[in-house]
């Protein structure tokens, strides 16, 4: 054969004959478009159920044709050569076999939602046996279950494992025979549920635009929660993946929805693997998310708040998150499980119950949602995505209730992976103060990220960091506000952010890792903003925050972590400065006058770890200007050694102009003595 016929397939080892892979020509789809008037659906299932496994079908090359409910079978692709497809609601079937997988490739959607999941169908055992379940109350289609499994959900039996449905009647189904049922009874509950995997969205264009304030879809009922999101993934959904310049815009709610755990209001057991390996690269997502003002609360308890001045639609909220702006219990967000016509039910109670005083909002969707971790843990990969104008970008939490420190144990984790994400925040998030990145129970590690806002509000938390991992090293932050955080973290957590940027910070007051918590003693990573100012007197250092405005350290003290009047002029020759009576009872330096090496003493802090040091600007003119920074003279020292593009140490009292300074990000891992 020749070398164009076979290839060495070198992971598996193994030839690959070309001649013998399925017809990939097309099956075309003989419908006339006529500008979604009429639904299309049970025409376009018949071709999708006929198409053979791993062919493709193809729609006509122009027109909108209207599919109110499809199913894609798997194995089974869909393209388009110029058709829009419209108003559909998508579901896919069980992936029983992974010789193909399926993709959707080159269509615009317009308003349609993609529901990845696995959900067949719950009930209660009438009665059982070793291989049978029966559920006198059900009239299935002969077979509609099988290759699904079945989950024992609750009363005898609950929390034993899954089991592979081979067939069923119209109310009995049957078990492979390798693994026998548990005993079961009239109390024993149970959930269908099936592997949905292996689909790739190509090149596609998902708009939402009219789904945007009804969230109802031609031919259905309205009434139902406002918030609707492009993809939702659960129920052992996995290995799904958006690549190629995939575009998904103007949903009200999220543009990706992960759901990790099988129950919506995160009390149920983990989904084996829903978020397993989920991929965006070259990805768009833009134009998602609402807001609402609110108002200001009548009475509330540990789980509803309370507004008799309103009339909201039922259930009209639900799916979107309460925030208190203010009054007691403000900055405690809540997801919204229901709503009367003027109370709204929380999942989690409060942790401060709201009262009469407390002003609330509401924002929903974003970008992307990892909410509860599967048991095989959970792995968001984004490369080069753009989240842009989205309410919250990129919201990760491996719930279980509204307190962030506890996490199930059940869950095998979150973790997101991103490199070359990019954040564009906008008025779209208007004077609703949702976080662009929150990170609750998740490990997030981000390198290269590129992010800009004008949201100004004081105080407003730009990345908020509750429990797990945060990290980001690379990149840019800008703002329109000098007093917002870069990075808030809940008390005693850790975020970090390495910016190596040749510019000051411009996202405001607060430093790029976690400031000083009062009263803890744990290590804790610690930035220094270190400004040396030749005169002609000599070298002066200053402590100052991230703007410039003061040292950048903070004592905690009503969630605040920096405190704009710490600054001061540290004199040279050891004489001290008192900055901060919380944080650092002293802070001084000594500048050696051979090779002006910056040395930084801290009176009642033990440094632990020396971790990196970089020129963030200088006014110098010094050509290739780097820093270091090392352990010296014991525990409560920290030097700083400049060096020029040779690598040499520079002597700043001669480099350094009258008049020209030169700010050093310091980093080192601090604990209290």
């Amino acid at each position: 054969m020749s070398l164009s016929e076979h290839i060495i397939d070198h992971q598996k080892l193994r030839v690959i004959d070309f001649t013998q892979l399925k017809d990939y020509s097309g099956v075309p789809v003989n419908i006339t478009p006529d500008g979604g008037v009429v639904d299309r659906s049970a025409e376009l299932q018949a071709i999708l159920d006929a198409a053979p496994l791993g062919s493709c079908v193809c729609l006509p090359s122009s027109g909108v044709i209207r599919a109110d409910n499809l199913t894609v079978p798997t194995g089974v692709s869909l393209r388009s050569n110029g058709c829009r497809l419209y108003n559909t609601r998508f579901k896919f079937k069980p992936a029983t076999a992974q010789e193909f997988n399926t993709a959707l490739r080159d269509i615009w959607f317009k308003r349609c939602q993609f529901d990845i999941s696995a959900a067949g169908d719950t009930g209660t055992v009438t009665s059982a046996t070793s291989y049978t379940l029966t559920d006198t109350s059900k009239n299935w289609a002969v077979d509609q279950f099988k290759n699904f499994f079945i989950t024992i959900t609750g009363g005898l039996g609950n929390g034993t494992s899954t089991y592979w449905v081979t067939g069923n009647t119209s109310n009995t189904l049957t078990v492979r025979s390798s693994a026998a049922l548990p005993a079961l009874n009239g109390t024993s509950t149970y959930r269908l549920s099936c592997y949905v995997s292996g689909i790739t969205f190509d090149h596609c264009f998902i708009d939402g635009t009219g789904l945007d304030d009804s969230g109802t879809f031609i031919g259905e009922t309205a009434g139902q929660s406002s918030m609707v999101s492009a993809f939702v993934l659960r129920e052992f959904a996995f290995d799904v993946h958006f690549v190629n310049d995939t575009r998904i815009c103007n949903y009200q709610g999220w543009g990706i929805d992960i759901h990790g755990n099988s129950t919506d209001d995160l009390t149920g057991t983990p989904a084996l693997a829903t978020g397993v390996f989920v991929t965006a690269s070259d990805t768009k997502i833009f134009n998602m998310g609402g807001r609402n003002a609110g108002g200001t609360a009548s009475s509330a308890t540990t789980t509803t708040l309370v507004d008799t001045s309103k009339n909201w639609p039922t259930n009209y909220y639900a799916g979107w998150y309460v925030r208190i702006k203010s009054g007691t219990g403000a900055a405690q967000m809540r997801l919204i499980a229901s709503n009367t016509n003027n109370t709204l039910t929380v999942l989690g109670a409060w942790t401060v119950t709201p009262n009469a005083t407390s002003v609330y909002e509401f924002f929903c969707g974003g970008g992307i949602r990892f909410l509860g971790g599967p048991k095989d843990g959970g792995s968001l990969h984004l490369s080069n995505v753009l989240l842009d104008h989205c309410q919250v970008a990129l919201w990760a939490d491996d719930a279980m209730n509204a307190d962030p420190l506890t996490q199930n144990g059940q869950s095998g984790g979150i973790t997101v992976l991103a490199n070359n994400l990019r954040i564009e925040l906008s008025s779209n998030t208007g004077g609703i103060e949702s976080p662009a990145i929150f990170n609750s129970r998740a490990n997030t590690y981000i390198h290269g990220l590129w992010y800009s806002s004008n949201v100004a509000t004081a105080g407003y938390r730009n990345i908020w960091h509750r429990s797990g991992e945060f990290m980001v090293r690379g990149g840019k932050m800008t703002t329109g506000g000098v007093t917002t955080f870069a990075l808030y973290c809940d008390a005693n957590q850790t975020g970090e952010m390495d910016l190596p940027i040749n510019n000051p910070y411009s996202i405001g007051a607060v430093k790029p890792v976690r400031a000083f918590e009062s009263g803890s003693s744990a290590a804790q990573e610690t930035v220094f903003r270190l400004r040396l100012k030749r005169t002609a007197g000599g070298i002066t250092c200053q402590a100052l925050n991230t703007n410039g405005a003061g040292f950048g350290l903070g004592n905690g003290a009503s969630g605040e972590q920096w405190a704009s009047g710490e600054s001061g002029d540290i004199i040279n020759n050891d004489t001290s400065v008192n900055v901060s009576t919380n944080a650092f009872n002293t802070i001084y330096y000594k500048l050696n006058s051979t090779w002006d090496i910056l040395t930084v003493t801290l009176a009642n802090r033990a440094i632990r770890s020396a971790i990196s040091a970089n020129v963030a600007v200088q006014t110098a003119n010094i050509a290739g200007l780097t820093a270091d920074v090392q352990l010296l003279n014991g525990t409560t020292n920290f030097s700083v050694l400049f060096r020029n593009a040779a690598g040499t140490a520079v002597n700043l009292s001669t480099a350094m102009a009258n008049g020209t300074t030169i700010d050093v990000f310091v980093r080192v891992a601090t604990q209290r003595v």
